[in-house]
């Protein structure tokens, strides 16, 4: 088997950064609302100077918190796919699908909203059941509360996402537009929400999985 900890513990901290970052962003997107709602960005500013350092600076944030984002989703997309690998190092031959399937469930679209979350719940009751086949003595953990809130939200928000860009291509005036903003807004917290809870998921399953490396080593 291969220890996964550390990836593990990167996925997380990176998780917590981009939920951190995410909040940010959440700050700037509810101040140019506010902004637009007294339909004058510029004279909120003591210069059109300030005004375009501004945008500026939110241009090269949103691009950092871009990069960090797609850092993160790569390192657990590498951490993902060695939790499954390790499946059959622990001497699981009969998981579904194989581990290159493991990623692509995570990519492909319609797909990462069902298909992924099976393979986590998938990855976290073959660990234990193989832990307990080791270790009699193991108390397993229950992460399906969490795992399925975690999909109900991801399906919460891919649904919404999809109905406010329906809803916002039938509609041109300012005041849409003022609308279209505060509901990004909040499907801003709802992927901080989903954030943070996917950052406790790995760090719960890279627990189980240290437990499968210690007593399958130990075995």
């Amino acid at each position: 088997m291969k220890n996964n900890k550390s990836l593990a513990s990167t996925v997380v901290v990176l998780f917590v950064i981009v939920g951190l970052m995410q909040v940010g962003t959440l700050f700037f997107s509810f101040r140019e609302i506010q902004e637009l709602s007294n339909h004058n960005i510029e004279g909120a500013y003591s210069s059109i100077y300030e005004y375009q350092n501004r945008m500026r600076g939110i241009e090269v944030y949103a691009f950092l918190s871009n990069m960090i984002e797609l850092a993160a989703y790569v390192a657990f997309l590498c951490w993902f796919y060695n939790a499954y690998a390790n499946l059959k190092k622990a001497g699981i031959n009969y998981v579904s699908h194989s581990n290159s399937y493991a990623v692509w469930a995570w990519i492909i679209p319609i797909m990462n909203l069902f298909k992924s979350f099976q393979l986590t719940k998938e990855v976290v009751d073959k660990s234990q059941n193989r832990i307990i086949e080791l270790n009699q003595g193991y108390l397993p953990q229950n992460l399906n509360k969490s795992i399925n809130t975690c999909w109900i939200v991801v399906v919460i928000h891919f649904v919404l996402s999809i109905g406010i860009f329906i809803w916002g291509m039938n509609k041109n005036t300012f005041e849409a537009g003022i609308l279209i903003m505060q509901l990004g807004g909040v499907l801003n917290m709802v992927m901080i929400f989903i954030t943070l809870l996917l950052a406790f998921i790995v760090y719960k399953v890279s627990k189980i999985e240290e437990h499968l490396f210690q007593v399958v080593n130990n075995s």
